[in-house]
């Protein structure tokens, strides 16, 4: 079984004080390790957040990206000029 994220956070990290430095660095190794063969494949996740990533319940030590329901591929920025449209209509938006 898996728990989000931010469920982790909640349970181990509570009080204020943060999950300890170990997992930090285990978590941030396997995401970052995950972005890297997200960035190979030329997939866009578009929606990290730590809803979307779980962890594995028996002892909380791997992690899982998830919800690739936003995701889109690097083609598809240049051959969609709709999401193209939609991105830059968001960075206006953000000024």
């Amino acid at each position: 079984l898996h728990i989000n994220l931010r469920e982790v956070l909640k349970k181990y990290g509570g009080g204020g004080q943060g999950i300890n430095l170990r997992a930090v660095r285990a978590y941030s190794q396997q995401l970052f390790l995950a972005l890297k063969l997200l960035h190979k494949c030329k997939v866009i996740h578009a929606d990290i957040k730590p809803d979307n990533i779980l962890v594995t319940d028996d002892g909380c030590s791997t992690l899982k990206l998830c919800d690739f329901g936003s995701a889109f591929t690097e083609e598809e920025i240049i051959t969609d000029p709709n999401r193209l449209q939609l991105n830059s209509d968001f960075n206006t938006n953000a000024r």
